[in-house]
């Protein structure tokens, strides 16, 4: 695909706004290969932004859009969600956004509020995180029943295409998903960071306690996706009565200390992705 868009049978995938989110998964669609065609509307141009994607730099631009798009993907902040629809709703009449969809990764904004938005065009919520750009997304969605099956076989396509889709049974289950999956990645880093302080307090070198911590988080995720046993049961395996994991964990697994804290950590995203709901 040049940067001239084509206009062939090939699904037309339209994002507005590519920040950091945005880029991770356009680059996981990208690595891919899938036969789609890709534009990106955006205020400023990306640094090393693909060649093979169309961008559309100012407003006016997308009344340029070559055909509709099959799939709208909305990655902006939740507080621009009535500027960029209304910004849609300039160049598509209501017809056209209807026959489209938007995919949205805005956290605490609902499919049903874009849906009005919209001018009744339908909407699904996604909450990927940021090892889409590696494939390697755990990403929760949501596609509300009465969809089109062609537009939820596209939606789950393009979930795919960045890793693992989690579908959801009720829209409301979107919120604990972000806490858990959605915001997790910076829970797993922040324990790689403590561990490798830990390591270098205790007798480490920095880059010997760098490479071990996020070595061993590797190794242990790899185990855990592969594995048909429970977390429970592979942290019972690993933790021999009296050993030195059975010290460390009784440290840990007092109520106050990660058992508290993880569920209190979920319950602030959870909070906060409802305050975004109001914002938006």
């Amino acid at each position: 695909m040049t940067q001239n868009m084509p206009t062939s049978n090939r699904p037309f995938i339209l994002m507005i706004g590519c920040g950091r989110m945005g880029s991770a998964m356009l680059n996981g669609w990208l690595k891919a290969n899938l036969p789609f065609d890709f534009a990106v509307f955006k205020r400023t141009k990306p640094e090393n932004f693909p060649s093979n994607v169309k961008l559309f730099l100012e407003s006016e631009a997308l009344k340029n859009l070559p055909k509709i798009p099959d799939m709208i993907v909305l990655a902006v902040k939740p507080n621009m969600t009535k500027k960029i629809l209304g910004l849609l709703s300039e160049v598509l009449t209501p017809e056209k956004l209807q026959q489209s969809c938007l995919f949205s990764v805005m956290a605490g904004i609902k499919t049903t509020q874009l849906t009005a938005l919209a001018h009744g065009a339908p909407a699904i919520a996604v909450m990927p995180n940021i090892a889409a750009e590696l494939r390697a997304s755990a990403t929760s969605l949501f596609i509300p029943p009465e969809t089109n099956p062609k537009t939820k076989k596209l939606a789950l396509q393009l979930v795919e295409a960045f890793g693992s889709a989690v579908p959801l049974r009720k829209e409301e289950e979107i919120q604990p998903a972000i806490g858990l999956a959605g915001s997790g990645s910076a829970y797993v880093f922040l324990l790689a960071e403590l561990l490798e302080q830990a390591g270098v307090k205790n007798g480490l070198g920095k880059d010997e306690a760098r490479k071990l911590s996020r070595d061993m988080i590797y190794g242990a995720g790899v185990l855990l996706k592969n594995s048909p046993s429970t977390a429970t049961a592979l942290r019972e395996q690993v933790t021999s009565p009296n050993g030195t994991t059975a010290a460390a964990l009784s440290v840990l697994m007092t109520p106050e200390n990660w058992p508290n804290s993880v569920n209190e950590a979920v319950k602030a995203a959870i909070k906060r992705t409802q305050e975004l709901s109001n914002e938006g």
